[in-house]
This record gives C-alpha cells, structure tokens and sequence, in this order.
C-alpha cells in the first residue's frame, strides 16, 4: 500500500534499507527483537508469514549474531536457496 492508500497487486516485493529501520517499519505492528524485526531461524517474520527480513534490520529468535555484512550475504543466500 502506498502512502495515499493506492494498491496494487503483486507476487514479490523487495526493500532494501539501511542498517537501521525505517520509521515507517518501526511504526509498523511487526513485532521486533532489540528495535529490529524479529524473525525465525527461516528469516519468517515472527508476527506475518508473508514478510521475510535478513541482514541488519532483522533478529533471529533465540539466535542474536552480531550486526555485519557477512551475516547479510549469508541470511541472502538461505532466503534466495530456500525461496527462490
């Protein structure tokens, strides 16, 4: 949904921000881990299984790995192996 409400369909939507979350994400219901998304070991959302967060805007359950670009790349390859 855009910013006037306007939608439109589709399959895929990627983002890609910074290593810190923007405003409109930590305003979101989107239940977050240390002030970033928190997701499960498969990078799924804890809150929407239709939202997927890798590298620094997101936290593992159970599993905090220091903020790296090493991490990103990895978290990228088990979400583009897995899903893709």
């Amino acid at each position: 949904m855009l910013s006037n409400g306007e939608t439109f369909p589709s399959d895929l939507n990627l983002i890609s921000t910074g290593a810190q979350l923007p405003a409109w994400i930590q305003n979101s219901s989107l239940e977050k881990i240390d002030e970033f998304i928190g997701v499960k070991t498969n990078l799924q959302s804890i809150t929407d299984e239709n939202i997927f967060a890798a590298g620094d805007v997101a936290n593992i359950l159970d599993f905090r790995r220091p903020k790296s670009g090493v991490m990103a790349v990895r978290q990228g390859q088990i979400l583009k192996r897995k899903y893709f």
